[in-house]
């Protein structure tokens, strides 16, 4: 099972809505356990497109403005990403990293 990187297909969507009419800001929480926000509902500025990767625009820690990846909202893929005290690596992963370099 290959895990979800920065770059990854599922930013086609994007997770949650905007709140229509209301005024109010809309806000996220960021489910990614390795970004610095993690388990924080942050601000979305605005929502913004490059090809088909979809990012919000988040108020940072210091009023900065940054794009964060719309899978890093979505608790499903996130979940994925499972912190352990000891390191794990598929077999199959470990095998093809030995093919790479017999072929470098």
């Amino acid at each position: 099972m290959q895990l979800a990187t920065w770059n990854l297909p599922h930013t086609t969507y994007f997770a949650g809505k905007l709140k229509q009419g209301s005024g109010e800001p809309e806000s996220i929480k960021v489910h990614y356990p390795y970004h610095p926000l993690y388990g924080q509902e942050v601000k979305v500025v605005r929502r913004w497109t490059k090809g088909n990767k979809r990012f919000y625009v988040i108020s940072f820690f210091d009023n900065t403005n940054v794009h964060l990846p719309t899978w890093m909202t979505d608790a499903l893929i996130c979940q994925r990403y499972i912190v352990q005290k000891e390191p794990h690596c598929a077999l199959a992963a470990l095998r093809s990293l030995i093919d790479f370099f017999d072929h470098f």
